[in-house]
């Protein structure tokens, strides 16, 4: 199949140079041509979403000089109740030459079609979009070719090469089905490719990816092993300043970080800083990602304040250095939402939130999963704040990238979004089916446990709460210290359930083990210590122990 692809793309530059001149001598006006097809509606909704941006079709683009045979195929569609008719109507500058395109009405069986064949990867500006009939299920939309001297283009690219990094072309197609999010088909690939690696560095590098791929599905002790692995490989050929080196010792303090063995993590995190402050004093750029990870000092004493300042840096560093549309970029706007969040200060932390959201949509190599958990972000704050129809709004956006995450398998393409009901009950069966494919440790399981939880007790189904609460503090033990706050917020979750039972001897037991977490983890002035003694107080005081209810 990779000889035909060949073939067929060489046929078609060679033909697109013999045609150009023509075309060129012909007329200097841009060439129009069309395509019909039908898109599911949650990928037109986020394609609307990045007007303005770039679209690129992975595989070879039929085109046609005639807007009625594209008009037919685009109609046929918008019937199906999980797509929308498209009519793209393509704008081509005959000067810009780094595209291949061909018409082939003279070798192909369907002439009358006057079809225009496009190279792979072609790359697209979205510009209008135009409503072809009442229903809105049908429209046309404009996108003209770019060429390789778009600005928005050049800098994607030459920062997508810099990142997707590799000995040879096959790990640089590793580093890219990873950077996509497929860690499935990366673990394959790599594995094969650590199978028949004979030398060192190689080695190095692919237990390297391997542990990165094993930590992002959540399997950390796996992805501990790998990387362990390619570190003492490295220090074989690596020097101490070396990048590789200082990467892979990182690496390793990173993931004790999120296994919340914070006093093995730190002492890593310092002596890797302290050698980059060194040996790379004129690269700011290159401190940026130590600043995010020296939080887990600050999340383990709770200062969150120096935990602010840390990603401040870090964002900072990121502005001077990276695109203003980098997904890094996005990720430390998150940081800092979620800090913010932390001091209970909802209303700033949704400013970075939203910023995040902005990046997110306009990014080129945004994954559907980023846009959805951004999206749950936004709703879990306005949830906090009280804004149930808002948060309704981003819960249904959040649910509609799930939906192209997600195997069809896995999820409901007609799922009902139209009351806040349902779109909670659509957003528990989504993360259910989520947990089925995460590794039993993996911390996405928290907030998806969490949230399910949550979902219920909004019913008032508080048995299967419970339940489901119980799941994200079973996770919560097995990765995190025993003073984490999340600890305490789960053991305060189940206590709530309890008193919602009328069980209130256990709903005490668990509000006392909650607690004990943050009389040893927060400072006295902390809100968490209010709602605490309040949730002790209010318990109490039902159970008729007004004594023991005016103590707290």
């Amino acid at each position: 199949m990779g000889f035909f692809l060949h073939d067929l793309h060489q046929n078609i530059e060679q033909r697109h140079s013999d045609q150009v001149d023509q075309r060129l001598g012909e007329s200097s006006s841009p060439l129009i041509v069309y395509r019909g097809q039908g898109m599911s509606n949650a990928l037109f909704k986020k394609m609307r979403e990045c007007q303005g941006g770039l679209i690129s079709f992975n595989n070879f683009l039929s085109t046609s000089v005639d807007k009625s045979v594209a008009y037919m195929f685009a109609e046929s569609n918008k019937t199906e109740p999980d797509k929308t008719g498209i009519l793209f109507r393509i704008t081509v500058d005959n000067s810009i030459s780094s595209v291949s395109f061909t018409f082939i009405h003279d070798v192909t069986a369907f002439s009358e079609e006057q079809e225009c064949l496009f190279s792979m990867h072609a790359v697209f500006r979205i510009n209008e979009f135009e409503r072809l009939d009442e229903s809105g299920r049908f429209w046309q939309v404009n996108i003209a070719l770019t060429s390789d001297k778009d600005q928005l283009l050049e800098t994607l690219t030459y920062r997508l090469r810099d990142e997707i990094d590799g000995i040879t072309h096959r790990h640089q197609l590793s580093q890219l089905i990873i950077k996509l999010g497929h860690f499935d088909m990366a673990e394959q690939m790599n594995r094969v490719l650590l199978d028949q690696a004979v030398d060192t560095e190689d080695q190095a590098y692919l237990n390297h990816q391997l542990g990165y791929i094993k930590a992002s599905q959540g399997d950390y002790q796996e992805a501990m092993s790998f990387f362990e692995k390619s570190f003492e490989l490295i220090k074989q050929f690596s020097p101490l300043n070396d990048h590789r080196f200082l990467a892979a010792y990182s690496n390793i303090g990173l993931l004790y970080d999120k296994m919340g063995e914070y006093s093995k993590a730190l002492p890593i995190h310092q002596e890797v800083l302290e050698i980059k402050r060194k040996c790379l004093p004129s690269n700011p750029s290159s401190h940026r990602h130590l600043y995010s990870i020296m939080r887990s000092v600050n999340i383990d004493t709770n200062e969150c304040l120096k935990e602010l300042t840390s990603f401040e840096k870090e964002l900072e560093i990121c502005q001077n250095s990276l695109p203003l549309n980098h997904v890094d970029l996005a990720a430390s706007y998150t940081n800092i939402a979620w800090t913010y969040g932390k001091l209970s200060d909802w209303l700033k932390g949704l400013l970075y939130h939203e910023k995040s959201l902005d990046i997110y949509l306009n990014a080129s190599d945004t994954n559907n999963r980023a846009l959805a958990a951004c999206y749950r972000n936004i709703a879990f704050v306005h949830e906090i704040m009280g804004d149930y129809s808002k948060a309704k709004s981003f819960n249904e956006k959040a649910i509609e990238q799930c939906e192209i995450y997600f195997p069809s398998n896995q999820s409901s393409s007609t799922m009902d979004h139209t009351n806040t009901d349902s779109v909670q009950e659509n957003m528990k069966t989504l993360l259910q089916n989520k947990i089925k494919y995460l590794h039993p440790n993996h911390p996405d399981l928290i907030r998806c446990y969490n949230y399910i939880g949550s979902v219920y007790s909004n019913m008032g189904e508080y048995s299967k709460a419970v339940s489901h609460f119980e799941e994200d503090l079973e996770v919560c033990r097995n990765y995190l210290p025993s003073n984490h706050p999340d600890l305490a917020i789960s053991y305060s979750n189940i206590g709530s359930m309890y008193a919602k039972m009328a069980e209130y001897t256990k709903a005490l037991a668990y509000y006392g083990k909650g607690l004990d977490i943050i009389e040893k983890s927060f400072p006295t002035n902390h809100p968490d210590w209010a709602m605490a003694y309040n949730n002790i107080g209010s318990v109490n005081f039902i159970m008729g122990g007004y004594v023991e209810a005016l103590e707290f």
